[in-house]
């Protein structure tokens, strides 16, 4: 038995990235994709978590290096204030660290820029669909969310609430044995 699609409603996307040729090329990918409708493109991130605030899009696509607020902040203060909508972070880095923070975060997925082009898309759907998908080098997971998937909290550490942690904890062993087979990889070279 295979999924229904959830409606043929369109996907109202915020992007924000500080680099202008990045938003483009973001919004170029995500339009041509079709389906999806890119309300507002924002380049720091008190802007990002405004802009979230005011249009409720279904998901947010955040660069992890915003000004002011970076994209791991801005996407806790976006889950605090709307809970319904999903985060996407994007990042040149695709150091396990940052997949581990935006996890933290509330995020629900993690592209790695290199990758961008092959796996937003799918990673844009996916969420959607209330699924995570967390990629590095090439490589992605993907599991179900819990119905009641954790928000993060301002009162816990780095405003996430300590049950997140163990929601991801699957994921979390994944990536340190992912990480730990690369980096022998790439010393015998």
């Amino acid at each position: 038995m295979t999924a229904k699609a959830p409606s043929s409603r369109r996907v109202r996307v915020l992007l924000a990235d500080d680099h202008v040729l990045v938003r483009r090329a973001l919004r170029q990918l995500l339009e041509s994709a079709g389906g999806v409708d890119v309300l507002a493109e924002v380049s720091d991130g008190p802007t990002a978590v405004a802009e979230a605030q005011r249009l409720c899009p279904d998901a947010v696509i955040l660069d992890i290096a915003l000004p002011c607020l970076d994209g791991v902040q801005a996407a806790a203060a976006i889950r605090l204030l709307c809970p319904k909508t999903k985060v996407l972070l994007l990042s040149f880095d695709e150091d396990p660290v940052y997949v581990r923070r935006a996890m933290l975060a509330g995020a629900a997925g993690f592209v790695g820029k290199s990758g961008v082009d092959r796996w937003l898309i799918p990673a844009l759907r996916r969420v959607l669909a209330g699924q995570t998908f967390f990629s590095l080098s090439g490589t992605y997971h993907t599991r179900k969310l819990p119905a009641s998937a954790p928000s993060p909290s301002p009162s816990a550490p780095l405003g996430l609430r300590d049950s997140l942690r163990s929601t991801h904890a699957p994921f979390t062993t994944w990536l340190s044995r992912f990480w730990h087979r690369l980096r022998s990889a790439r010393q015998l070279g």
